[in-house]
């Protein structure tokens, strides 16, 4: 069976994105940020996409693994042409792993 069946349709979807800004949050600062010289930035999720999930083993039950990257805008005070804009975005890629109840078991993220 495919782990796409297990976790249901686009409103899990939604559920997963919800998890993993939750738990990318706690590891990466985000919101008003002052760099080393002090200049003011606003730092924010632009994108977060999720990948075809697969069936895993997490803690000796069955669980879906999701693959996902995650994209970040730095604003800055500071005006820059639209095609800079590559400088001020980052891509982070990672795992979360949840249980049929939607429970984070584990969680990776660069």
């Amino acid at each position: 069976m495919r782990a796409a069946a297990i976790m249901g349709a686009s409103a899990d979807e939604a559920r997963v994105k919800e998890l993993i800004l939750d738990r990318f949050s706690q590891r990466h600062k985000l919101g008003e940020a002052a760099g080393g010289s002090g200049h003011l930035g606003f730092i924010s999720v632009t994108r977060i996409h999720v990948w075809e999930p697969r069936e895993v083993e997490a803690g000796g039950q069955r669980a879906t693994e999701f693959p996902f990257t995650v994209e970040t805008y730095t604003e800055t005070e500071f005006l820059h042409e639209p095609d800079d804009d590559v400088y001020y975005t980052n891509r982070y890629g990672g795992t979360i792993v949840l249980d049929g109840s939607m429970n984070v078991l584990d969680f990776k993220c660069d």
